[in-house]
């Protein structure tokens, strides 16, 4: 038989069946919690709702996202050009992992799209020449 406190550390291990004996709405209000003040998590939670209603919507959300990012004229400084890879590669993945299982056509062009998207701010960024292949 193992220690009680053996037993105890099993129950605080982050996995998918620890997480599952939370509840529907325990995991609710964590995932509200921890996604307040990260616009990027709370974008892929977005997604979620509308893939489970309409996988259709996701396109649509990632285009709408893209072609608001696409549409923004700021200067992409340094300390924001994290955060703009950082959407970007979320974007993608949304793309990747949700939208090709549906509509390969709109997600090749929401792919281009984002590379447009991506190319484009980063010509505008501090430094010109550095590449993002960190981010893609």
């Amino acid at each position: 038989m193992q220690a009680p406190h053996l037993l105890m550390a099993v129950k605080t291990t982050l996995n998918a069946s620890n997480l599952e004996a939370l509840g529907v709405e325990r995991r609710a209000a964590l995932l509200i919690e921890i996604s307040g003040g990260n616009a990027t998590a709370k974008r892929r939670l977005r997604l979620e709702p509308a893939d489970a209603e309409n996988p259709a919507a996701v396109g649509r959300e990632v285009r709408k996202r893209l072609n608001a990012t696409g549409r923004s004229q700021s200067y992409v400084d340094w300390q924001k050009r994290k955060t703009l890879a950082t959407d970007l590669t979320a974007q993608r993945r949304a793309i990747v992992g949700q939208v090709s299982t549906t509509d390969a056509c709109d997600a090749l062009d929401l792919m281009w799209r984002c590379e447009h998207v991506q190319r484009y701010h980063g010509s505008k960024s501090i430094r010109p020449g550095t590449r993002w292949s960190t981010s893609f």
